[in-house]
């Protein structure tokens, strides 16, 4: 699992840093588009706290969710890896975004409005892919033994626990407005 896990971290670096590399090369129009676009989606929002909680809870969880069904097939076992890049990739692209067009505050709000529940969900999706993938490959259901259950129950609880928590801090960071 050590060499699967450094595999996935490696799948993960490459997603954050083609992200970033992407929104680089992108013309300065599409650039500002996209940053309007996501600035409106930084902005402090209106709703209740409830309401964006599981709004951001429900986002995260479909994805979680992907890649559990790797587990009942085989032939679904690039889900894991696929969805991890796709996460590090929008993770890049939205950080890329932001410094490109932030000028001085570009720092600030890539520490208060994506950096604390990164530090939550990147783990989580880390754990989850990497369990689910060699929970996935192991020899078919009747030869899986009882401590690989075991493993992936706890992986599961453990990636179930800081996606909530990862939730939590993204609905508080979204009530802190910047100016």
């Amino acid at each position: 699992m050590k060499k699967i896990g450094l595999i996935f971290l490696f799948i993960f670096m490459a997603g954050l840093f083609s992200g970033l590399f992407f929104s680089t090369n992108l013309s300065e129009s599409n650039n500002s588009n996209l940053f309007s676009l996501l600035s409106s989606g930084l902005v402090c929002q209106n709703s209740s706290f409830v309401s964006a909680f599981f709004s951001i809870l429900l986002a995260s969880l479909l994805p979680m969710l992907l890649m559990l069904s790797a587990m009942l097939a085989k032939p679904f076992c690039i889900l894991p890896p696929a969805i991890l890049w796709y996460k590090s990739f929008a993770t890049g692209f939205c950080t890329g975004l932001v410094y490109i067009n932030s000028g001085e505050q570009a720092f600030f709000i890539t520490l208060v409005k994506i950096l604390p529940q990164s530090l939550c969900l990147i783990p989580a999706y880390l754990i989850l892919s990497v369990g689910t993938f060699c929970f996935s490959l192991t020899k078919g259901q009747k030869n899986r033994t009882s401590r690989e259950y075991q493993v992936l129950y706890y992986l599961l609880i453990a990636s179930a626990g800081l996606l909530l928590l990862g939730s939590l801090i993204e609905t508080l960071c979204g009530r802190i407005s910047i100016s």
